[in-house]
């Protein structure tokens, strides 16, 4: 299983610089200046939550869990399909 989570894995870097939806156009614009500095790296929504320096019940909160949410389900299903 290993083998084919980090064959099918991408970062959340990767996702939203190489993706375009609705929820990934808001993030890249809410989060412009914060953008280049997101690890290229598997990392928990955690630890992309504090680096982004978003506080939870605040806007930025939402339109980062919905980009998240959709990555996530974007590379659950991509492993799922192996």
């Amino acid at each position: 299983m290993y083998t084919i989570m980090t064959q099918y894995s991408n970062t959340f870097y990767s996702y939203i610089m190489n993706n375009s939806s609705n929820n990934i156009l808001r993030f890249r614009y809410i989060f412009a200046d914060k953008i280049q500095f997101l690890p290229d790296k598997i990392v928990s929504s955690k630890a992309l939550l504090k680096h982004l320096d978003i506080s939870p019940n605040s806007e930025e909160f939402i339109i980062f869990k919905n980009t998240f949410m959709e990555y996530f389900i974007d590379t659950f299903s991509k492993i799922q399909s192996v």
